[in-house]
C-alpha cells in the first residue's frame, strides 16, 4: 500500500515538474503578445502591447493610449503557447469576451460582463490556463467597438500585480478632498461684510467710511475667491469652459445645437457606445432630455461636417475635458443647457479658442485668468469714474453675491465680459465721454443683449432734453454704428449662416425652459411649495424635469397679466425719475433695475446688481435695498433650504429690493439733481 502511494506522488510530481517545464519551454516571460500579427490589421495595434494604460477610472483616455477596436481582433502567436491568464483594460461598461484557440477553428469563449461598481477605463484580469495559438478579444455584440488599452497574455498561472508591468498615463481626476474652509465659513463671512456694509452706508458719516468700505471690499474679494480653496481643488471651471470654448472654437461646424450631438459621435468613435446608451442627455435642439441611443442614432453625420484636422482637433479637445472629471461628472455636462452665447461674444472669444488646444497650459494660464483680469478693469474704472467708496460698494456686492457666487462663473472663459464692458460703459458716461459709453454700451448689449435696458433708460433721459446735449448724440451715434458693424461681422467671424436669426431661435427655445437657478418677477409668480422640485422631479423618467416644468407653466397661468402690470409700473417710476433730469450715470445705472421685473434670468446673472450699486453715489439710501437682498440670500443659503425654494425666495426678495430702489429713485431726483 505504502508503495503504492508512493508511486502515485512521485508519478503526481513528474507531472507537475513536466507541465511546468513545459510552460517555461513555450513561453517567453513578459507579454506574449509583443510582436504578435493581429487580424483585422490596426495601424496603432503596437499601442495594445506598449505597456501603457490609462489612469484606472478616467473616461476618456489620450489617443495615444486607447485604440477604438471596430469588432473581433485577434493575435496568432505563430504557434502554440501555454497561457497562464490574461489582463487588459476596457471600459467598465462595456462587457468583453475572450477566445482562445490551437487551430483557429476550434474556439474556447470566456465572458467577463459589464462592472456595475466601476466607471471608466478599469482593468480586468482572465485565468486561462492552456495552450493556444490564437487569442481573440471582442464584444458580445460584434457590430459594437470596444475601447481598449492594454492586452497583457502571460505563462505565469498566478494572479500578480499588474502596476508592475503597466504604467498609467493620462490627466489624472483630481481625488475629491474635503474644502479646507467649510462653505458655511464662507457664508457666514460675505454676511458680516454685507451686515457691515448696510450699517456703514446707513449709519457712518465720517471721514473713516471710505477706509472702512475699503477694508471690507478686501474682505469680500478674499470670499468670493473661498480664501483660495477655489472649486476643491481646482481654479479652472472646466464644465463651464468645456460648452464656451469648444462651442465657440468649433461654432461654424456645431451651431447652437449639436455640441452635445457632436461630443458624444466622437465619444462612441473612441469606443465607449456602452456608456452612452446608458445614460440621458439633453437633445438642445428642444432642450428635452432623451436617451443616449437617440442621440447617437443622429450623430452619425458629425464627423462628415468637418474637414479631417478640425474633426481630430475636436476629438482632442472633448476628449481632454471628458478626462478630467470621473464619467458621472462628464455625463452631468452632457445634461446641461449647451453653448448659448450671442454671435457677437463669438466673433471676440473664437479667435482665442481657435489659436489654442485644450490643455493644462491653455486653459489654466491663458483661458481662465481672462475673467478676473476684465473685472478688475471695470473695478478700477468705477475708481476714476466715482470714488473708492463707490468701487468698494460695487466690489461686496459682486463678491458676496451668493446667486452669482463662484461656484457658478469663477475660472471660466469670458463669460463676465458683458459685465465688464457694461460697467466700463457707465463709467464713461459718468465721465461724459460719450463716443467711449456708446461703444461699450452697445458692445455690452450685443454680448448679453439685456443691458440694452440701461441704453434704453438713457433713451428716456435724452428725450427730455430732446438730445439737444450733444453728449446724448454722440453716445447714441457710437451705440448705433457699433451695432450695425458689429452684428454682421460677428455672423461673419463665427463662421455659420444665420447666425443671429439661429441665435433668436436659440434664445426662445432657452426661454421656454425652466431651471431651478432661474430668478426674477414670473420665477417668484410661478413657484408654489406645493409643486417645489422636490416632489415633482422623477429620477426614473427620460426627463426628470418634465412636470415640474408643467407645473411651473400653469402656476403662472392668469398672472401673467400681474407681471405685465409690474412691467408697467417700472417703466413708469424709470420715465418719472427722468423727468426730473438726474445725472446721466443715474440714469444708465437705473436701467438694469427693469432686467429682473421684466425677464428671468439665470442666478448668476444678478451680477448685473453691480450696476445698481453705482446709484449709492448720489443717494447712499440706494445701497440699502441691495445689501439687504445680499444679506438675506445669504440668509437663506445657510438654512439650507432647496435650490428652486431659494431662488424663489431669492426672486421676491429681489423684486422688492428692485421696487425700493425704483422707489428712491423717483422720489429723490429732483433732490439728486438739484444737489
Amino acid at each position: 500500500m505504502r508503495r503504492l502511494l508512493f508511486v502515485v506522488l512521485a508519478l503526481c510530481a513528474v507531472l507537475f515538474v513536466g507541465r511546468t517545464a513545459r510552460a517555461d519551454e513555450e513561453c517567453a516571460p513578459g507579454n506574449l503578445l509583443v510582436n504578435a500579427p493581429v487580424s483585422p490589421p490596426l495601424e496603432n495595434a503596437a499601442v495594445l502591447t506598449d505597456g501603457i494604460v490609462a489612469e484606472e477610472e478616467s473616461p476618456w483616455p489620450p489617443s495615444d493610449v486607447v485604440v477604438a477596436v471596430h469588432g473581433p481582433l485577434t493575435w496568432d502567436l505563430g504557434a502554440p503557447a501555454w497561457i497562464g491568464q490574461i489582463y487588459f483594460q476596457i471600459d467598465a461598461d462595456q462587457p468583453v469576451e475572450v477566445s482562445t484557440s490551437v487551430d483557429g477553428e476550434v474556439w474556447k469563449t470566456f465572458g467577463l460582463p459589464a462592472d456595475a461598481k466601476a466607471t471608466g477605463m478599469i482593468g480586468r484580469a482572465l485565468g486561462l490556463q492552456q495552450r493556444a495559438r490564437f487569442v481573440r478579444i471582442s464584444t458580445p455584440h460584434p457590430s459594437q467597438t470596444l475601447a481598449l488599452t492594454e492586452a497583457f497574455a502571460t505563462c505565469d498561472p498566478m494572479v500578480r500585480d499588474w502596476s508592475a508591468d503597466v504604467r498609467a498615463v493620462g490627466r489624472v481626476v483630481p481625488a475629491p478632498r474635503r474644502a479646507s474652509i467649510a462653505p458655511i465659513t464662507v457664508d457666514v463671512m460675505k454676511l458680516f461684510v454685507v451686515v457691515a456694509a448696510l450699517v456703514v452706508f446707513a449709519l457712518a458719516r465720517s471721514h473713516r467710511r471710505d477706509a472702512i468700505t475699503v477694508g471690507l471690499a478686501v474682505v469680500a474679494v478674499a470670499a468670493y475667491f473661498n480664501f483660495g480653496d477655489f472649486r476643491y481643488p481646482r481654479y479652472v471651471h472646466e464644465h463651464e469652459v468645456f460648452h464656451y470654448f469648444v462651442g465657440a472654437k468649433y461654432f461654424p461646424e456645431l451651431g447652437y445645437d449639436r455640441l452635445y450631438d457632436c461630443a458624444t459621435a466622437a465619444e462612441a468613435e473612441a469606443g465607449f457606445v456602452e456608456r452612452i446608451e446608458l445614460r440621458s442627455q439633453r437633445d438642445l435642439r428642444t432642450n428635452a432630455l432623451v436617451k443616449g441611443t437617440d442621440i447617437l442614432e443622429r450623430s452619425a453625420d458629425c464627423r462628415a461636417s468637418f474637414g479631417a484636422e478640425r474633426w481630430k482637433a475636436f476629438v482632442h479637445d472633448v476628449s481632454w475635458f471628458a478626462a478630467g472629471r470621473d464619467v458621472e461628472d462628464w455625463h452631468r455636462v452632457l445634461r446641461d443647457h449647451g453653448f448659448n452665447a450671442t454671435p457677437t461674444w463669438i466673433a471676440l472669444a473664437a479667435p482665442i479658442a481657435r489659436s489654442l488646444p485644450a490643455a493644462d497650459w491653455s486653459i489654466g494660464t491663458i483661458v481662465a485668468p481672462l475673467d478676473p483680469l476684465l473685472l478688475a478693469l471695470a473695478f478700477a474704472a468705477v475708481v476714476w469714474a466715482f470714488d473708492r467708496r463707490i468701487a468698494s460698494l460695487a466690489v461686496i456686492v459682486f463678491a458676496c453675491n451668493p446667486l452669482s457666487d463662484f461656484a457658478w462663473l469663477g475660472g471660466a472663459f469670458l463669460r463676465q465680459l458683458w459685465l465688464a464692458t457694461l460697467v466700463i460703459g457707465i463709467c464713461f458716461v459718468a465721465k461724459k465721454r460719450g463716443v467711449v459709453a456708446g461703444i461699450a454700451l452697445g458692445l455690452s448689449s450685443l454680448l448679453q443683449i439685456f443691458p440694452a435696458a440701461c441704453l434704453g433708460s438713457l433713451a428716456v433721459a435724452a428725450a427730455f432734453v430732446r438730445f439737444r446735449d450733444p453728449f446724448y448724440r454722440r453716445l447714441f451715434l457710437a451705440a448705433a454704428i457699433t451695432v450695425v458693424l458689429a452684428v454682421p461681422l460677428s455672423a461673419w467671424v463665427a463662421g455659420h449662416s444665420g447666425t443671429w436669426s439661429a441665435f433668436a431661435k436659440n434664445t426662445s427655445k432657452h426661454a421656454r425652459t425652466p431651471s431651478a437657478n432661474l430668478v426674477g418677477f414670473k420665477t417668484a409668480l410661478s413657484f408654489r411649495p406645493s409643486t417645489r422640485a422636490e416632489l415633482l422631479f422623477d429620477e426614473n423618467a427620460i426627463d426628470p424635469f418634465a412636470r415640474i416644468r408643467a407645473a411651473r407653466a400653469d402656476n403662472y397661468g392668469w398672472l401673467a397679466i400681474v407681471h405685465l402690470a409690474a412691467v408697467v409700473a417700472a417703466l413708469l417710476a424709470v420715465v418719472r425719475a427722468a423727468r426730473r433730469k438726474p445725472p446721466d450715470a443715474w440714469m444708465a445705472a437705473l436701467g438694469i433695475a427693469l432686467v429682473p421685473i421684466v425677464l428671468e434670468t439665470s442666478s448668476y446673472y444678478t451680477s448685473y446688481l453691480v450696476v445698481a450699486a453705482l446709484c449709492a453715489r448720489e443717494s447712499s439710501r440706494m445701497a440699502l435695498p441691495i445689501l439687504g437682498a445680499i444679506a438675506i440670500w445669504l440668509l437663506a443659503q445657510l438654512a439650507g433650504y432647496e435650490s428652486d425654494t431659494r431662488h424663489a425666495i431669492a426672486s421676491w426678495v429681489l423684486t422688492l429690493a428692485i421696487a425700493a430702489c425704483l422707489a428712491l429713485a423717483a422720489r429723490k431726483a429732483d433732490a439728486v439733481t438739484s444737489g
